[in-house]
């Protein structure tokens, strides 16, 4: 698993590199890889063990992407039926660019704006962040980027690699 000074300075020598080709699926760690660790309405979240970049089906939000960091293993895109996961939902995939966390209801689709999420296993919602930020460095078969999120004063932030998955 790389840590997270070494996946930023692979990140910084890429882009200054400026790397060519998006990465693929196999460039990601395998089951993907975040960072990250904090507390969320006086429970944990995380360590995360698995990472992926899911399609969703439409909702009323309207959402169709997503970068979901999960605590406990399982297959690429198999939502967790115990644990906690951060969902970072995107109206678009993912492209390389910053982009800006909002609150829910300043979400909207079409839009260029993510909604973080922390849910409980089984995808139930326990809380919606307020603000942060996602930078996305490599867009494509494998995001990798950073992220920070806040979920009223408690903030999450790390970095991340993710496959693209089959949601279930």
């Amino acid at each position: 698993m790389r840590s997270a000074p070494a996946l930023a300075l692979a990140l910084a020598a890429c882009t200054a590199a400026a790397c060519g080709d998006p990465p693929a699926a196999e460039d990601c760690t395998l089951g993907g890889f975040a960072d990250g660790e904090t507390t969320v309405r006086e429970a944990p979240l995380g360590p995360f063990v698995r990472a992926a970049q899911i399609t969703l089906p439409a909702s009323a939000l309207g959402t169709t992407h997503a970068l979901v960091f999960a605590e406990v293993a399982g297959a690429c895109g198999e939502p967790a039926a115990t644990g906690r996961s951060l969902a970072l939902l995107f109206c678009e995939p993912p492209t390389e660019r910053t982009y800006i966390a909002v609150a829910r209801s300043q979400f909207r689709c079409p839009g260029d704006n993510v909604l973080a999420i922390v849910e409980d296993g089984g995808g139930v919602d326990v809380t919606t962040g307020a603000g942060g930020t996602i930078r996305i460095a490599q867009a494509g078969a494998c995001a990798i980027g950073t992220y920070s999120a806040t979920f009223g004063g408690d903030v999450i932030e790390g970095a991340f690699d993710a496959a693209v998955c089959d949601a279930p």
